[in-house]
């Protein structure tokens, strides 16, 4: 999901085309991840399974009922909202610094926050991200506290934002410019089509686990 995968010219291209763009690799990974629970015979699995089962289930009888209410009122607002969350990560890491596996406990400057009340009353406190980074198993509910007590001292202080709104206009509409919480221009050293990291393996497989086990896709480093 890293935002290097969009780098249109203008900006606001790069936001509306970011969750389409990566939207086949997230699920892919999803996927591998999901079968990498089952070949671990994890409860994960499982659970997964089992809520597949009632999505699957609830949303046919709801389009058998009325497929044109479905789309209008069901499948239309689970896409806008599929879009919106993952075009989150567009707003909150483009820009940011890099975390290796060694500092993402101590680097601060990873995402960028907005603390605004409505947003984070729609998102479950979404806004306060760098610590969902640090600490990403933390209800929702104590994110809020987390972040002024933890990060707020240390952070960039371009790296908080009161208002998304306006952070959105000024970003990629007006002026519109591409730049990081520093203010310099982003330079990809990277073409956009360079090959996901294989973070599945390296971080939950257990050792000894030949990937070919659960791997569904082999374009990775």
């Amino acid at each position: 999901m890293r935002t290097s995968k969009v780098q249109y010219k203008y900006h606001i291209l790069n936001l509306l085309l970011f969750q389409p763009t990566v939207a086949l690799d997230v699920f892919r990974m999803d996927m591998e991840y999901t079968m990498l629970q089952r070949a671990m015979k994890t409860q994960f699995f499982v659970h997964v399974c089992m809520e597949w089962a009632v999505l699957i289930a609830s949303q046919s009888v709801l389009a058998y009922l009325d497929w044109r209410r479905f789309i209008l009122y069901v499948y239309v607002p689970h896409l806008f909202a599929q879009w919106g969350i993952v075009t989150m990560n567009m707003l909150q890491h483009d820009g940011c610094s890099v975390a290796s596996a060694d500092d993402r406990t101590t680097n601060y400057n990873t995402a960028r926050n907005f603390t605004g009340h409505t947003v984070n009353l729609l998102t479950f406190n979404n806004g306060f991200h760098t610590i969902h980074h640090m600490y990403p198993t933390m209800h929702w509910s104590e994110l809020a506290t987390a972040h002024y007590a933890k990060i707020q001292p240390h952070i960039h202080p371009n790296l908080d934002q009161s208002c998304m709104c306006s952070y959105v206009y000024k970003t990629f509409v007006y002026p519109g410019h591409r730049v990081d919480y520093l203010g310099n221009t982003v330079v990809f050293k990277d073409a956009p089509q360079t090959k996901d990291e294989d973070w599945i393996y390296e971080d939950h497989a257990p050792a000894g686990m030949a990937r070919e086990r659960y791997a569904l896709t082999r374009n990775v480093d």
